[in-house]
């Protein structure tokens, strides 16, 4: 997936999918842009990340919409799904899971 940002200062994101839809956003199983992804030049503005629909429940049955976070922030502290986050920006998007042909 390829995103760009014109927040020019904020340098650490976050990203988090809710896949089982109970409403919060699971750092253990929901996060995925891994922890320490930040990016050390703050004009760039493209960036491309790769993640894997994990398994819910034991399950890989998580096709459909779900809703998707963006946190992007200046300061690493800020960097969660459900906190003011000072200088930065927090999106939601639906996204849709589309479930690989098996």
């Amino acid at each position: 997936y390829e995103f760009e940002t014109n927040c020019r200062n904020a340098r650490y994101l976050g990203v988090w999918i809710d896949f089982n839809n109970d409403g919060t956003f699971d750092d253990n199983t929901e996060r995925i842009v891994p922890n320490n992804w930040h990016r050390d030049d703050p004009r760039t503005t493209r960036n491309d990340i790769s993640f894997t629909v994990p398994q819910i429940d034991g399950r890989c049955n998580v096709g459909g919409q779900h809703r998707m976070r963006v946190v992007l922030v200046q300061d690493e502290r800020y960097r969660q799904p459900c906190q003011n986050t000072g200088y930065g920006e927090v999106r939601d998007y639906t996204v849709q899971i589309i479930q690989k042909p098996g």
